[in-house]
């Protein structure tokens, strides 16, 4: 599902305002919990109000108080003060910043999207009709036959991972937290995807018609091979090239790729270096080995993984690097237990998962 980050922006805004509704606040906290997207959204608006500049300018804009003996009156008065100053602060903020991207929020059940609005719920096995379409769903795999040339979306939550075979025989795995966008027909000269997240490439060779796989800063580009793009750092993809060849573009610069290498785009040009393939397509078993990870990144896991939310207390503080395997097929209590080999534990409530530090490592 993807979204515009422009709602939750709104909600910045009133929340500092402070005009902000319970049930919107709620929402607000799960959405930066679960996106990085949206806290990062949250703590540069957050900025703008502690820049010495801008407190400064608050200052002489306030008026002198009101003096009154009535209550409901100081309140008022307070509440035209506080938007006095807010206001002007945030449209001179969001006429400077650039306009919000769209993030992809991961629906809770898999879903295919038409672009007429027609939905389809992938999450049981059966065969099912629609307008110009015909599904065929079995286990976590998904084939398709239509005339059509709409668009469609497939969508993956957290904690699931789902296949579809493309109109011209290409095979797509997706992770969780992933989507894929398509159209329902492939065009005579070309074959465009559009990915957010992560997904395994099994590309039918068609010399006639290139095969791209766009992501928001980058895009993939072959004629027939097996590959792995994982873009949920958006900033940083990564392509790993299992077999065939691919050229891989981020930013301005472009890189060609040849079978065991990997590409990570770093904001100024792409790395190259040689992959195990048993690390970086281990997610396919549902592994992910983990080497010399942060525990910051270890925790962007779990909620796409196992549906879980994450806080870590003193996220700061630790500077710690970690080695081990996370495995999907393991409850997500099993899998953290290794963890307090160094010395970092953890307490789940309900949906909530909080990483503490203990005092003393399990030995």
């Amino acid at each position: 599902m993807l979204r515009s980050l422009a709602r939750y922006d709104q909600l910045i805004a009133e929340e500092l305002a402070g005009i902000i509704t319970p049930e919107d606040q709620a929402a607000l906290d799960e959405a930066k919990a679960v996106f990085p997207e949206v806290n990062e959204l949250w703590e540069a608006k957050h900025a703008v109000l502690t820049r010495a500049e801008v407190q400064k300018w608050a200052e002489q804009k306030m008026m002198p108080p009101v003096v009154s003996n009535r209550p409901v009156m100081k309140r008022y008065k307070r509440v035209l003060l506080v938007a006095a100053v807010i206001l002007p602060i945030f449209v001179t903020y969001l006429i400077s910043r650039p306009t919000p991207e769209t993030v992809f929020l991961p629906p809770p059940t898999i879903e295919l999207r038409l672009e007429s609005g027609k939905v389809f719920d992938l999450s049981n096995a059966r065969k099912e009709e629609g307008d110009l379409i015909s599904l065929n769903i079995q286990d976590t795999i998904l084939t398709f036959s239509s005339s059509s040339t709409e668009q469609a979306t497939l969508s993956v939550p957290d904690g699931k991972d789902y296949s579809i075979t493309l109109p011209d025989g290409t095979k797509v795995r997706l992770n969780s937290a992933s989507s894929i966008s398509f159209p329902l027909s492939f065009s005579a000269t070309s074959r465009n995807v559009t990915l957010h997240g992560e997904a395994y490439f099994e590309v039918t060779r068609d010399p006639n018609r290139p095969f791209t796989v766009s992501m928001q800063n980058a895009k993939v580009e072959v004629v027939g091979t097996s590959f792995n793009v994982n873009s949920y750092d958006k900033k940083h993809p990564v392509v790993a090239l299992v077999s065939g060849g691919v050229n891989f573009h981020a930013g301005k610069k472009s890189q060609a790729l040849r079978p065991g290498q990997a590409g990570t785009y770093n904001g100024k040009g792409i790395d190259t270096a040689n992959f195990n393939a048993q690390d970086l397509l281990g997610w396919q078993q549902g592994l992910f080995k983990f080497r010399d990870a942060s525990l910051e990144d270890l925790c962007k896991l779990i909620p796409r993984w196992f549906a879980r939310k994450v806080v870590i207390d003193q996220p700061k503080a630790d500077k710690g690097l970690y080695t081990g395997d996370f495995d999907r097929n393991k409850t997500l209590e099993e899998n953290l237990e290794q963890l307090k080999y160094y010395g970092i534990g953890y307490e789940v409530k309900n949906d909530l998962v909080h990483i503490i530090r203990l005092e003393e490592p399990a030995r």
